[in-house]
C-alpha cells in the first residue's frame, strides 16, 4: 500500500546562505585524497594523523635546480573529528582549503570548501554540503550549498562601470522515516538565483520535489513542481530489480523497460523516446551453452525520414572468448556489415593463437584484414609475450613482453609498437621490499616523459619525480614529496 504526507516548506534558504556569503571554489584534489579519508574513517586504526604534499618545479634532469610550486596539508584533528585539506601557492600563500566534520561515528556532517579571490585577497567560502541525522541514525537533511562570483558589465547613459554578482545554487532534500523505514514522501528543494546587494526574487527558481515508495522502501514515484516540473516511475520484479522507469519533462519523455533471468542478470532491456524505440540489446543463451548478445540503436525520434541504426550482434563461447561479431550500420539509405570471426588455438585452456578475420561490404566497397595473435607463458602459466601481427584496415601491430621475480611478482613491462621493433615505446619498472609484498619503487617511461615513484613498507606514496621538456629554459619536471605525521 502507498503512504504518503503533506510537506510545507519555508524557504529560508536564500537568507541563510546570504547570511553566510561573506566567507564563502572548488579546490586542486590529488588522487591521494579519498584513499587519505578513506584510511582515516577508522581512526583506532589511523597510523598517522596528517600528510604534508610539496611539489617542486624542476629545471634540469638531476633535480638540483628547482623551485617551490605548491604545498597540501592534509591534517586529522582526532578530538574534533575534523579533517582539514589546505593549498598553498609558491609563496606559501593559502589559494584553497577544504573542511570536513565527523561525528563520534565518523559520519560526514558538513564539508566546506574555499577559495582566494585574488582581487580582494580574501578568502571565501564558496560551497558546503550539511547532513543532519535523527537518533536512530538515518539522514533527515541533506543540503548542497554553492555561491560563486561573476563579473557582468552594466552600462546607462550616466555611467558605465562593472559589477560584481554571486551566483548561488542550493538544493536541499529532507526525509521522514516511520519505525526506521523511509517514510513515503520527502521533499527536495532547488533554489538558485543571483544576489546583487541582497537577493534579486525574480531570479529565484524554486522545485519541490517528493517521492513515494512502496510498502518495500523501493522508490516508485517522483514529481517536481515549481520551476523544474518532471515525473519519474519505477517499477520492480518480485527479487527487487527494476523492470519499468519512465521519465517525463516537458518535452521530453523516455523509458526503458528491463528483463532479468533467474540470476537477477540483464537478459533484454528497450529504450523509448516519445514512445519510440531508441535502442535495444538482449543476451541470450542457446542449447549448445554459446551465448549471444544483440544491440541495437535506432535513430528514435528524428526529423530525417532516412532510417539510421547499428546492429551488432557477438557471438561466445562457453568460455566467453568471442566467436563471431556482426555489425551492420544503415545510414542515407545503404547498408554497410563488418563481420570479424575469432579462431583459437589452446593449449592447457589458454589461448596461444587467435587468428582474427575481418570483412566489410558496403556501398561501392569492401575491405578485408587478417590478424594473428599470439601468447607465450612461463612454467607458471603466467603471461610472458603477446604477439599481434597481420595486414589490413583493422590491425594493429604490437608485441608485450612480462617478466616476474621468483615469487611470481611483476618486474617489468614493456610495449613495443610495429614502427620501432627494438626499442620499446614505453616500459614499466617494479621494485619491491625485501620479502615483502609492498612495491618499492615504480618507474614508468613513456614517449612523452619518465615518472618515479617510491613508497614506504605500508605502501603509501612518499616521493615521485616526473621529468619531462628539452629546453633549458624550460620546466623540465615535477618533484612531490609526501609527509606523514602520527
Amino acid at each position: 500500500m502507498k503512504r504518503a504526507t503533506l510537506c510545507i516548506v519555508l524557504l529560508v534558504l536564500p537568507m541563510v546562505l546570504l547570511a553566510q556569503s561573506n566567507k564563502w571554489y572548488t579546490g586542486n584534489n590529488f588522487d591521494w585524497k579519498e584513499s587519505y579519508k578513506c584510511y582515516l574513517a577508522d581512526s583506532s586504526k589511523a597510523k598517522f594523523k596528517s600528510v604534508t604534499v610539496t611539489a617542486y618545479n624542476l629545471f634540469d634532469s638531476t633535480g638540483a635546480r628547482k623551485k617551490l610550486r605548491e604545498k597540501d596539508v592534509f591534517t586529522y584533528d582526532t578530538k574534533m573529528n575534523n579533517l582539514f585539506d589546505e593549498v598553498m601557492d609558491s609563496n606559501l600563500v593559502v589559494t584553497d582549503s577544504e573542511r570536513y566534520v565527523y561525528d563520534k561515528k565518523f559520519r560526514l556532517l558538513s564539508q566546506s570548501l574555499y577559495t582566494r579571490d585574488d582581487s580582494t585577497h580574501t578568502i571565501y567560502k564558496s560551497r558546503a554540503w550539511i547532513k543532519a541525522y535523527n537518533e536512530q541514525g538515518h539522514m533527515v537533511k541533506d543540503s548542497d550549498y554553492m555561491l560563486s562570483p561573476f563579473d557582468y558589465y552594466r552600462s546607462s547613459r550616466r555611467s558605465r562601470r562593472n559589477h560584481k554578482d554571486k551566483r548561488f545554487d542550493i538544493k536541499t532534500y529532507y526525509y521522514k522515516y516511520v519505525h526506521d523505514t523511509l517514510e513515503a514522501e520527502n521533499v527536495h528543494i532547488n533554489v538558485s538565483g543571483t544576489l546583487r546587494g541582497g537577493i534579486d526574487k525574480d531570479d529565484c527558481d524554486t522545485t519541490f520535489c517528493s517521492t513515494t515508495y512502496n510498502e518495500k522502501g523501493q522508490e516508485i514515484c517522483e514529481e517536481g513542481k515549481g520551476y523544474h516540473q518532471y515525473k519519474r516511475y519505477f517499477r520492480y520484479d518480485n527479487r527487487g530489480n527494476t523492470v519499468f522507469f519512465a521519465y517525463a519533462s516537458g518535452t521530453d519523455s523516455n523509458s526503458t523497460i528491463t528483463t532479468y533471468n533467474g540470476h537477477d542478470s540483464v537478459i533484454e532491456r528497450k529504450e523509448y523516446e516519445h514512445g519510440i524505440l531508441k535502442s535495444m540489446s538482449s543476451l541470450k543463451r542457446n542449447e549448445q551453452g554459446l551465448w549471444t548478445s544483440t544491440e541495437e540503436t535506432l535513430n528514435g525520434v528524428s526529423w530525417n525520414a532516412c532510417v539510421k541504426s547499428k546492429l551488432t550482434v557477438t557471438v561466445y563461447d562457453k568460455a566467453g572468448r568471442i566467436i563471431t561479431e556482426t555489425e551492420t550500420n544503415q545510414e542515407n539509405g545503404n547498408t554497410e556489415v563488418t563481420t570479424t570471426t575469432h579462431t583459437y588455438l589452446l593449449d592447457k585452456g589458454r589461448v596461444i593463437t587467435d587468428s582474427i578475420f575481418t570483412t566489410t561490404e558496403g556501398h561501392l566497397h569492401s575491405m578485408t584484414s587478417e590478424q594473428v595473435e599470439q601468447c607465450k607463458y612461463d612454467v607458471k602459466g603466467k603471461l610472458i609475450e603477446d604477439v599481434i601481427t597481420g595486414g589490413g584496415t583493422y590491425v594493429y601491430n604490437s608485441r608485450k613482453e612480462w617478466k616476474y621475480n621468483e615469487r611470481g611478482q611483476l618486474l617489468a613491462l614493456k610495449i613495443y609498437n610495429a614502427c620501432v621493433a627494438d626499442k620499446p615505446e614505453s616500459e614499466t619498472y617494479y621494485e619491491y621490499y625485501t620479502g615483502g609484498t609492498h612495491v618499492k619503487k615504480l618507474a614508468v617511461r613513456t614517449s612523452e616523459k619518465n615518472t618515479i615513484t617510491w613508497y614506504d613498507e605500508e605502501g603509501r606514496i612518499v616521493r615521485m619525480v616526473e621529468m619531462f621538456g628539452e629546453e633549458d629554459d624550460k620546466i623540465k619536471g615535477l618533484e612531490t614529496i609526501y609527509e606523514y605525521k602520527k
